[in-house]
């Protein structure tokens, strides 16, 4: 009796971290916590248009860049070998996320691949491999947003590329605001 009472607590706890997982847009995230270091400040309007230097397998890099009605992109690439992407990004009150979306992470996705919201920021954990993948959200309602971004465990400012003019950070912990 004692075993199957073992086995079913087993089994609800299974339950219950599928149904968590289910909840999130592209399955379980590995969530970073976000630097407790002072992000770098960058103006908001840095982050108009898409660069027209970026390219799927392209070098090892972020991209982020926002359109004219308010839809941002943040996109991974890689040349030929895997790199791994980490990052959070935190909406400041009022300010709302929504809208989460992954590109090039469905169908043919990677088990290690994941992307969600986490206490209303969004969390990112994936590899990119010779090829180009991201997300896409709508930010309201808010005037500034905090991105933590790391690539192989590391934060290289020098690889995160912002908006049309391919503005780069001072760190990769870092805020967009008007």
């Amino acid at each position: 009796m004692k075993n199957r009472t073992i086995d079913a607590l087993r089994w609800f706890v299974i339950a219950v971290a599928i149904a968590t997982c289910s909840l999130l847009v592209s399955g379980c995230v590995n969530a970073i916590q976000m630097s407790g270091s002072t992000p770098a400040q960058l103006n908001l309007s840095v982050a108009d248009g898409r660069s027209p230097k970026l390219h799927s397998g392209d070098k090892f890099a972020y991209w982020l860049w926002r359109d004219s009605d308010d839809t941002w992109h943040l996109r991974t690439t890689t040349a030929r070998k895997a790199h791994h992407f980490q990052g959070r990004i935190h909406p400041i009150p009022p300010g709302r996320i929504s809208e989460l979306a992954g590109v090039s992470l469905e169908g043919g996705r990677r088990r290690a691949d994941g992307l969600g919201m986490v206490d209303g920021d969004i969390a990112l954990d994936f590899t990119t491999k010779g090829d180009e993948d991201g997300l896409d959200f709508k930010f309201s309602r808010g005037e500034c947003l905090e991105l933590d971004l790391r690539i192989d465990g590391d934060g290289d400012p020098g690889k995160i590329f912002i908006g049309q003019k391919q503005t780069r950070p001072g760190s990769s912990h870092f805020m967009l605001c008007p």
